[in-house]
């Protein structure tokens, strides 16, 4: 029986990410039909019908793993959606580990493939001694807004949306800061600051592997 190359996708507990990553894998394994790709998709709660709808007609190369749900009962009733998503990547990281470990056991792993959420997982591929990438299939004004929002927090004071001139992003067309995500709607919350430490988790990682291949 043929070998195929595997790659092992990682989602995050949000249905839009999972459709997008689910539908570049599909796209993977049409294009190329030696290659085997598992998605590991961490949860809280109970799956729902429409995210297991979208597993209903997978390829045969193209299989899922759905991690044990992480607890959550400890988060405020009332705790932004944001944070839970973030909570349950933190908790599930040995869980995803763990899975990552036993497929590099079983099968030809030769990549990861992380949601752009999710870029903890990224330095497992340097311990497994595999390929890591970071999948981000949103703008390039999002991206340009994720690397640079560090600096504009220590440049602009004040709430982004009170502001009289629009934001400057580099590479992009200035916008207005009602305009900005969600979670920097309000730079006192938690949501907020969560955002600022997972972009500069994603500016490490992506400095860390730029400096490593070159």
């Amino acid at each position: 029986m043929e070998i195929k190359t595997h790659i092992a996708v990682v989602s995050v507990p949000v249905y839009s990410h999972l459709r997008s990553i689910l539908e570049f894998s599909k796209r993977l394994v049409h294009l190329h039909h030696d290659i085997h790709v598992t998605c590991i998709n961490p949860t809280f709660g109970s799956p729902c019908n429409n995210t297991k709808a979208l597993f209903d007609s997978l390829p045969l190369t193209l299989n899922q793993m759905f991690l044990p749900p992480v607890n959550l009962e400890d988060l405020p009733h009332d705790v932004h959606p944001a944070i839970q998503v973030h909570v349950t990547i933190l908790r599930s990281l040995p869980l995803i580990y763990d899975a990552l470990k036993a497929l590099h056991a079983s099968s030809r792993l030769v990549a990861i493939v992380s949601d752009g959420l999710i870029t903890q997982v990224l330095p497992f591929g340097k311990e497994l001694n595999v390929l890591s990438y970071s999948y981000f299939p949103s703008t390039a004004m999002l991206l340009s807004l994720c690397l640079y929002s560090s600096v504009l927090d220590k440049a602009l004071s004040g709430e982004y949306r009170d502001m009289l001139e629009p934001v400057q992003i580099p590479g992009c067309i200035p916008i207005h800061g009602t305009d900005l995500p969600d979670p920097l709607q309000d730079r006192s919350g938690a949501a907020y600051k969560q955002f600022l430490e997972g972009n500069e988790s994603f500016n490490l990682v992506l400095f860390s592997f730029f400096y490593t291949e070159h």
